[in-house]
């Protein structure tokens, strides 16, 4: 959790957007640590009823106190998506708030496509020569015993219901780091 953080929820007219009858998309802009991230509160008015000092439509224009009032709960709902991003997560940028807002959910990996990435990145390095040719081969031989060991297990997984069918990849990553390679690819039997 970082507390250093700042954040802050503004509402603005997009005047680049204002449709044929004159009207201009209210737009939201949330900034953490001065990146900002930007989308649409679904509500139009015309430009002249915009008051930019306030952060609100004027009270001249007759929606003025249901559309301030939706405003109003889309800064609420916005600050507590930021407050339980900001207790779960050690860094919150704005697209994180934004997406969170909005119902995006994060892509989860499993551990073998991370570790899947992990090797792309040493052949990355291998090829600028910042690691050696044996550490590379490790890696890679792992990655293919780690892919057929998940083949094997997962198909012991299918045979019998009976068994725990949640894997804990961490628990099976330190396994796999302390048996030897070549003995990986002749086990058979399920954790």
């Amino acid at each position: 959790m970082n507390l250093n953080q700042t954040f802050s929820i503004l509402f603005r007219i997009h005047k680049a957007r204002i449709t044929k009858q004159g009207l201009a998309p209210i737009w939201v802009r949330i900034t953490v640590d001065g990146k900002r991230s930007e989308c649409s509160t679904q509500k139009q008015i015309y430009p002249k009823f915009w008051d930019a000092e306030n952060n609100k439509v004027s009270e001249k224009f007759g929606e003025a106190k249901s559309i301030n009032d939706y405003l109003t709960l889309i800064k609420a709902d916005l600050l507590r998506h930021y407050n339980i991003l900001l207790s779960t997560k050690d860094f919150v940028t704005a697209d994180d708030v934004k997406n969170s807002y909005k119902g995006v959910k994060e892509i989860k990996k499993t551990f073998l496509q991370l570790f899947k990435q992990f090797n792309q990145q040493l052949t990355e390095r291998k090829e600028i020569d910042d690691l050696s040719e044996g550490r590379h081969k490790r890696f890679g031989s792992l990655a293919i015993s780690m892919s057929s060991y998940g083949c094997q297990l997962q198909t012991s997984l299918e045979q019998s219901s009976r068994r725990c069918k949640r894997i804990c990849y961490a628990s099976i990553f330190s396994r796999l780091l302390n048996m030897e390679t070549h003995s990986l690819v002749r086990t058979t039997q399920p954790i």
